[in-house]
C-alpha cells in the first residue's frame, strides 16, 4: 500500500484555514450590517413616532382651539342675538309710545276741534312725539350705514359758532324744561373757522348732550367744553370736546360695553328713558371715522365724562383784516374779570389786527376811560362781562355808557339764558353778545349794529325768506303726503300744481309757458315713472328754462348714495322726508331766483 506523508495535507488545511476565517469575517460583517440597519430602523422609527406624536398633539391642540372659537363665536352669536332681541323689545315699546301718542291725541283733535287751546296743546305734543320717533328712526338708518361702511363725511368750511349755537338751540330748552343749567365754555381755541363735517360733529354733540340732559336729574347741571390742545401740525386745529354731567353716573360693569350697538343701561331710574341703545356706538364710529378718540369715566351718582379729541384743518388764505379796516375799528376794551376769557378774547382776535385792552373791573375800566379822553379817539368798541356787572352794580355800567359816546357801542358778553338785563338794555346803544365769544358773531353783532345806526331797515327780509307769490311743480304720488305739501306751501303764501307720477310731471312742465313755475318739487319713488328718469327728461326737453328750473327731490329716501343719483340726475338739492319747512324754505331761497316784490 501506498503511505502518505501529513505534511501533504497543510496546503489543504491552510486553505480550509483561510476560508473559514474569510466566512466567519463575512459573517461578521453581514451581522454587522443588519445590527446597523437594525438600529438605524429603530431610529427612525422612533423619530417617526415622535414626529406623529407631535403632529398628533398639534392637530388635537388645533381642534381644542376650533372648539374654542366656535364656543367664543357661539357664545358671541348668542349674546348678539339677545342683544337684538332685546334691542327688539326696546324698539317696539320706544317706537309704540310717540305712535300711541300721535294716535291718541289725533283722536283727542278730532273730538275737540272747536277748542283752539286744546288744538295747539295736542299739535304740539303730535310734533314732539313725531319727531322723536324720528329720531328713533335716524339711529337705527345710522348704525345701518355705519355697518355697511356707506357713512361719507361731507368736509366743508364751518364755524365753530354755528355750530356751537345750533347745538345750544336744541340743548337749552331741554335742559330748562329740566330745571337744569347748561354751561358752554369755548378757551384755548386759535382759529373758530375749520374745515369739517358739521353736520356729523352737531350729531356727535347732541347724542351726547341729550343723553347728558337724560340722564341727570332735575336740577343737575351739564357742561359743553370745547378746548384747543396743543396743535400736533400747523395745518390742523387739535379740539378736546368734553361733555360732563353731575347725573345718575354708570356702573364700571356698562362702562365696558357702552358703546356697543343695542345696549342700554338697566336699572329703576334709567329704564324710564327711551332711546335705540344705539347712540354711543354711532358716535364712537363717527369719531373714529373722522380720525379722533372718545373716551368716558363715570361714578354712580357723582357723574359722567366724555371726552372726545378731534384735530380738524385750518382753511387757508383767510383774511380777516379786511373786515375791521373797512368798519373802521382798530382798538376795543374788554372788562371781564375771567381771566380765561379775556386770554380767548386775545387769542381769537390776533389776526384782525384789532388792539385788545382788558380791565378786571368796571371800577378800573372807570378810571381807565378816564385817562383816556377823549375816548373815541382810543376805542371804536367796548367788551363789557355781563357778570362783572352784576357784582358791581348796574350803576358802574352807568357810569361807563356815560364815560364813552354814545356812537361807541357796548356789548354785553352774557350766557344765553342770563337775566335781569333789561335796565341796561334801555341804555344808549347797548346790546348783547351771547358767550361764548366768537370772531364771526362779534362780527355779525358790528353789523347789525351798523344797519340800525345807518336806519338801514330789515323790514323785507321776512319777505325774502318767505314763499309768497311763488308757483310750484310738485310730484307725489302719494295723497296724504300731497295734501300736506299742498296746505304748507299755501301756509306761506305759495301755491302748487300737483301730479302723481314723473311721467305727468315731464307732460305738465312740457305743456306750461316758460317761467310759469319757479321750481319743482320732484318725490323720487312713484309709478309710471320714477323722479330720477322724469328729472333726465324735463333737463332734455328743447326749452331754455328746462335746464334753469331748480328741481328739488323730495324723498324718504334717506341714504348718502340716493342724494348722490338724485343730483346725477340733474336734481339740485335733496331734502329727505318728512320735510322740514324752514329747511324747505332756505333752500328754495338759495335755488330760486327772487321776483321784484311790489307793495301796494
Amino acid at each position: 500500500m501506498r503511505s502518505f506523508s501529513t505534511q501533504s495535507f497543510h496546503p489543504l488545511k491552510s486553505l480550509l484555514v483561510s476560508y473559514s476565517n474569510r466566512t466567519a469575517g463575512n459573517i461578521l460583517i453581514v451581522v454587522g450590517v443588519m445590527l446597523i440597519a437594525f438600529f438605524l430602523c429603530c431610529v427612525l422609527y422612533y423619530f417617526n413616532q415622535r414626529e406623529q406624536n407631535r403632529l398628533r398633539r398639534e392637530r388635537e391642540k388645533e381642534r381644542e382651539i376650533h372648539n374654542k372659537q366656535l364656543a367664543e363665536a357661539l357664545q358671541a352669536a348668542q349674546i348678539a342675538s339677545n342683544s337684538k332681541t332685546m334691542f327688539l323689545s326696546n324698539m317696539s315699546h320706544d317706537i309704540r309710545t310717540p305712535m300711541n301718542a300721535v294716535i291718541g291725541f289725533t283722536t283727542l283733535l278730532a273730538k275737540d276741534a272747536e277748542n283752539p287751546e286744546k288744538v295747539r296743546e295736542y299739535t304740539k305734543k303730535i310734533m314732539a312725539s313725531g319727531q322723536h320717533l324720528l329720531s328713533l328712526i335716524n339711529d337705527i338708518l345710522d348704525v345701518s350705514k355705519i355697518e355697511s361702511g356707506k357713512v361719507v363725511l361731507t368736509v366743508e368750511e364751518f364755524t365753530l359758532n354755528d355750530l356751537v349755537s345750533s347745538v345750544d338751540a336744541i340743548i337749552r330748552p331741554m335742559a330748562n324744561g329740566r330745571n337744569q343749567k347748561f354751561h358752554v365754555e369755548v378757551t384755548g381755541i386759535k382759529h373758530e373757522y375749520l374745515m369739517g363735517d358739521e353736520t356729523r360733529i352737531n350729531q356727535i354733540l347732541i347724542n351726547l348732550l341729550s343723553n347728558a340732559v337724560k340722564y341727570t336729574q332735575e336740577g343737575g347741571n351739564i357742561w359743553l367744553r370745547m378746548i384747543g390742545m396743543k396743535q400736533r401740525s400747523p395745518q390742523f386745529e387739535h379740539i378736546r370736546i368734553e361733555v360732563q354731567d353731575d347725573g345718575y353716573g354708570m356702573t364700571p360693569e356698562y362702562l365696558k360695553v357702552i358703546f356697543d350697538a343695542f345696549t342700554r343701561a338697566e336699572n329703576s331710574t334709567t329704564n324710564k328713558v327711551q332711546g335705540t341703545g344705539l347712540g354711543m356706538a354711532i358716535t364712537k364710529n363717527i369719531v373714529e371715522l373722522m380720525g379722533g378718540t372718545i373716551d368716558v369715566s363715570s361714578e354712580v351718582n357723582k357723574g359722567t365724562l366724555f371726552r372726545v379729541e378731534l384735530e380738524l384743518r385750518i382753511p387757508e388764505g383767510q383774511s380777516y383784516k379786511q373786515f375791521w379796516e373797512k368798519n373802521e375799528i382798530f382798538q376795543i376794551l374788554t372788562v371781564d374779570n375771567d381771566e380765561a376769557v379775556c386770554e380767548n378774547i386775545h387769542m381769537l382776535m390776533v389776526d384782525t389786527g384789532v388792539v385788545v385792552d382788558t380791565v378786571s373791573s368796571a371800577q378800573t375800566a372807570i378810571g381807565y376811560l378816564q385817562e383816556k379822553m377823549p375816548v373815541e379817539n382810543t376805542y371804536q368798541m367796548l367788551l363789557v362781562d355781563w357778570n362783572t356787572v352784576n357784582v358791581e352794580g348796574i350803576q358802574r355800567l352807568k357810569e361807563i355808557r356815560a364815560l364813552v359816546p354814545e356812537t361807541i357801542p357796548i356789548l354785553l358778553l352774557a350766557d344765553c339764558d342770563a337775566e335781569g338785563m333789561e335796565e341796561a338794555l334801555l341804555m344808549k346803544n347797548i346790546k348783547v353778545l351771547t358767550k361764548p365769544f366768537f370772531v364771526c358773531a362779534f362780527q355779525e353783532k358790528i353789523l347789525e349794529i351798523r344797519a340800525e345806526l345807518n336806519h338801514d331797515k330789515t323790514e323785507d327780509i321776512c319777505e325774502v325768506n318767505s314763499l309768497d307769490g311763488l308757483h310750484f311743480l310738485a310730484a307725489e304720488d302719494n295723497e296724504i303726503n300731497a295734501e300736506i305739501l299742498r296746505e304748507i306751501l299755501s301756509m306761506e303764501g305759495a301755491d302748487c300744481e300737483l301730479v302723481e307720477n314723473g311721467q305727468l310731471a315731464v307732460a305738465c312742465f312740457a305743456n306750461a309757458a316758460e317761467k310759469e313755475f319757479d321750481a319743482i318739487l320732484m318725490d323720487v319713488q312713484m309709478p309710471v315713472m320714477n323722479g330720477y328718469d322724469a328729472t333726465r327728461a324735463i333737463r332734455a326737453l328743447d326749452r331754455s328754462d328746462a335746464r334753469e328750473i331748480p328741481i328739488i327731490a323730495m324723498t324718504a329716501n334717506a341714504f348718502a348714495e340716493d342724494e348722490k343719483e338724485a343730483l346725477d340726475a340733474g336734481m339740485d338739492v335733496h331734502l329727505a322726508k318728512p320735510i322740514d319747512i324752514e329747511l324747505l324754505k332756505k333752500v328754495i331761497n338759495q335755488y330760486v331766483p327772487r321776483k321784484e316784490i311790489t307793495k301796494l
